[in-house]
């Protein structure tokens, strides 16, 4: 039988242990509280990911381990190219506990200087044949592969085909991703992305022309994807932006 790694984006399980209901059923006041039960939730949620996913691809293959990857905490290159990137969310309103526990993480796991952890799943996945973990959208419908949607209220198998992560790509290329204060074109939400996709074509070309369409230029459209894109990192070559 086959043998498979998974590859987990863990940033969502730091938050989730510090900032969600385990930390308020465990912290009583501002004073610093002891990091050890978090570290433990922590790698109680790691297992348990890997437990379910084993549980899942029964008969299908077996399961290696799992492999943890988290964000350089301090910067990542869509900064460098758009310092506004992620400018829609609030600033200095997470706990002691989420740093501590996030320094802990990175120092026990590792990370890559000036990735995101979605962008070294991302290779994984796409290279390695690993199965992904995350809870992100984006990363799990961009990227082709077997996926693990660790968000608590899914926790299910998908698998994205390599069509589907190409139009999706296209669609947020016109779209941006307002969660990340990524622009797109304005006014454009995915059911009219589609619309003038279908029009223009399912291709680059089509983006260009949909963009041009809107009194924008290539330059725009290729700006938007580099943001997007999750398939901009490999461990030889770092991060290479996409080009057209």
């Amino acid at each position: 039988m086959k043998k498979r790694w998974i590859a987990l984006d863990a940033d969502y399980l730091v938050f989730e242990c510090t900032e969600g209901s385990y930390h308020k059923e465990n912290t009583f006041s501002n004073e610093k509280v002891n990091l050890a039960p978090f570290k433990q939730r922590f790698k109680d949620l790691v297992k348990g990911v890997e437990d379910e996913i084993a549980a899942d691809m029964l008969g299908k293959c077996k399961i290696k381990g799992i492999k943890v990857f988290v964000g350089d905490p301090d910067t990542n290159f869509r900064y460098d190219i758009y310092p506004e990137y992620k400018g829609n969310r609030k600033s200095g309103d997470r706990s002691d506990t989420f740093y501590r526990l996030r320094k802990w993480v990175n120092k026990k796991y590792g990370y890559v200087k000036n990735t995101e952890a979605d962008d070294v799943v991302a290779y994984y996945v796409r290279k390695k044949n690993y199965i992904g973990a995350s809870f992100d959208k984006d990363l799990k419908n961009g990227v082709a592969g077997d996926w693990f949607d660790t968000y608590h209220t899914r926790r299910h198998m998908i698998e994205t085909s390599q069509l589907e992560a190409d139009r999706f790509n296209l669609i947020q290329t016109l779209t941006g991703d307002p969660t990340d204060n990524i622009k797109g074109i304005p006014r454009v939400a995915e059911k009219t992305a589609i619309k003038l996709l279908d029009e223009f074509g399912w291709n680059w070309d089509g983006v260009v022309k949909v963009y041009e369409s809107k009194g924008m230029t290539e330059k725009d459209a290729v700006f938007t994807r580099r943001l997007t894109d999750m398939t901009q990192y490999s461990p030889k070559k770092g991060v290479k932006l996409w080009k057209p």
